[in-house]
């Protein structure tokens, strides 16, 4: 039986969940060849390191936008050259719904994973702990590469990393200690092997809690990192719960994105890293 495609129907599911309307128009060779170079193409970007710079990271994001267009676009043109199609056994309700289900939540699963598949990672600051650094609502770029290839923490590194406490939770803190070197603050300065570091993006309008101007002495396990927030007296850091083990890291903070503050979006994040 013959039956014109509807392109509204064919674009909104792509738009949707990609590429029900190819499938939906009997070309899901297509519709997949589209998604699945599209995302290859993101994962080359990314493992090339994207995320190391602002536009990268805005290339890499803007790729995954382009499929979908080109999907809705296409999914329509496609639609109106089938003024005739003859329906397939798969072109059923009730196919396309359990369609929808699988491909809705194969992409979910892909989102979940997209630190290991493309090698980079977007969060949003929620919490002003890192405040004047990162504030409240912004969003930042992060390289998670070295899931893989292994990370190179350096002092003064911003990294996102599961909360020891709550692994579902993802914290945003700043490098201070590293493997082996002893912690100590001593007058709302930091020590490291007792020898003062400079942080010039801490002030002393966030050291004023006893335990932002004095802690005493610690020694990094070999396996661990010591971190702090930049805003010291309002900041759930390694002062409070520990070293956090290396194994927790899963980014390295490279850019703010976006932010309501236009003039904050950059992609200097670590210029202070040592």
């Amino acid at each position: 039986m013959a039956k014109p495609r509807s392109a509204v129907f064919a674009g909104i599911s792509n738009l949707i969940a990609p590429p029900l309307g190819h499938i939906y128009l009997g070309m899901p060779k297509r519709g997949f060849v589209i998604l699945i170079s599209g995302i290859l193409i993101i994962a080359a970007l990314g493992w090339m390191g994207a995320a190391e710079t602002l536009w990268g990271f805005y290339i890499a994001q803007g790729v995954y936008l382009l499929v979908i267009v080109l999907l809705i676009i296409d999914g329509v043109i496609q639609s109106r050259r089938h003024k005739d199609y003859e329906l397939k056994k798969y072109n059923r309700w009730y196919v396309y719904v359990g369609l929808f289900v699988v491909l809705i939540v194969s992409l979910n699963i892909l989102m979940t994973f997209r630190s290991y598949v493309f090698g980079f990672d977007n969060h949003r600051n929620v919490s002003s702990n890192m405040a004047p650094t990162l504030k409240p609502g912004e969003l930042i770029a992060t390289d998670t590469r070295g899931y893989l290839i292994g990370f190179n923490h350096k002092r003064g590194q911003i990294i996102t990393f599961r909360y020891p406490k709550d692994p579902s939770i993802t914290y945003v803190k700043r490098i201070v200690g590293l493997p082996g070197e002893r912690v100590e603050i001593k007058g709302a300065i930091t020590y490291i092997d007792g020898v003062p570091i400079s942080e010039p993006y801490i002030s002393n309008e966030v050291t004023k809690e006893p335990y932002s101007v004095d802690m005493k002495e610690v020694i990094v396990p070999p396996d661990s990192l010591f971190v702090l927030g930049d805003n010291r007296d309002n900041s759930n850091d390694s002062r409070f719960w520990g070293f956090l083990q290396l194994s927790n890291v899963k980014g390295i903070v490279t850019a703010i994105w976006y932010s309501p503050e236009t003039d904050r979006i950059s992609s200097g994040i670590n210029d202070n890293v040592e």
